[in-house]
């Protein structure tokens, strides 16, 4: 026998509280009134009356207020971990009805290096078996972890990703890191350009002339007359030569994805062309 409310009753508390949904929660992620309220184009004012009526009918305080400041109180957090899990069911759910396949926007975030030689073919490959999906590439967020858990990306790709028990991590590749040079330099190339917080040969007796920020600049800088300590996949992609020496162990690339609460094909569309691209380099 039934004790609580009914299902007509729960429909109807769901109706009350449904349309103010969408304004808790980017007044819960931004716990700040004239920025949410830039981002959904309404006023602060009319934004912080929708956050009281949502309070009023959810029947909780849901924001502790210090000021001008909010921040979220623990029945909020426990709503807007709800609230994020049913959008998503609803995104998940829109995105099975094309008959004719899937459609909608996959967005993936990794580091230049990663994204010119992995993510890049990758959305191609997702774009030619599913033309409706539009493939969005941008930098590596932050913090990777709330751009997942809010939906800004759907995929993190990079040698470190964010875990938890809401997300999903695959290893998809690894790759090997050597000495390159330009072509008709090898041999007569004695200094070294490195990149910054990558791992370096265990031995070599080369000076190193430049220290750079990333790999694309390390490549760049073998067209000046420098050595690069550089993945193969990247080197090759600027057509320069490796030189022997001494090789590292692999660098293994990741992916990261919120763990789906339904399916959702647009994500597994994207890890899918991922694992294609992707081998052991």
């Amino acid at each position: 026998m039934e004790t609580g409310p009914g299902p007509m009753a729960r429909a109807r508390q769901l109706r009350a509280i449904w349309d103010y949904l969408p304004a808790f929660r980017v007044v819960a992620e931004a716990e700040h009134l004239p920025t949410a309220a830039r981002a959904l184009h309404v006023s602060a004012s009319s934004l912080s009356r929708a956050i009281r009526i949502a309070e009023d009918r959810v029947g909780v305080p849901l924001f502790e207020r210090t000021g001008g400041r909010l921040r979220l109180n623990p029945a909020g957090q426990a709503l807007l971990g709800s609230v994020r899990i049913a959008m998503r069911v609803v995104d998940e759910g829109l995105a099975t009805l094309a008959e004719a396949g899937l459609v909608g926007r996959v967005v993936v975030a990794a580091s230049a290096d990663v994204a010119s030689w992995l993510a890049t073919p990758a959305l191609a490959r997702m774009r030619e078996r599913e033309p409706g999906l539009l493939g969005e590439l941008v930098g590596m967020p932050a913090a990777p972890a709330v751009a997942l858990r809010r939906g800004d990306v759907d995929v993190v790709i990079g040698v470190s990703v964010p875990a938890g028990d809401d997300l999903e991590v695959e290893a998809l590749t690894s790759m090997r890191w050597a000495l390159h040079a330009a072509r008709g330099r090898r041999g007569r190339v004695r200094e070294l350009v490195h990149v910054a917080g990558a791992p370096a040969p265990a031995q070599h007796r080369l000076q190193i002339a430049a220290v750079v920020a990333d790999t694309a600049m390390a490549a760049a800088a073998c067209q000046h007359g420098l050595l690069a300590w550089l993945p193969l996949p990247l080197a090759a992609m600027y057509g320069l030569v490796r030189v022997p020496g001494p090789a590292t162990a692999l660098t293994t690339i990741h992916a990261a994805w919120r763990r789906p609460v339904a399916a959702h094909a647009r994500t597994e569309a994207l890890l899918e062309a991922l694992r294609a691209i992707a081998r052991p380099r």
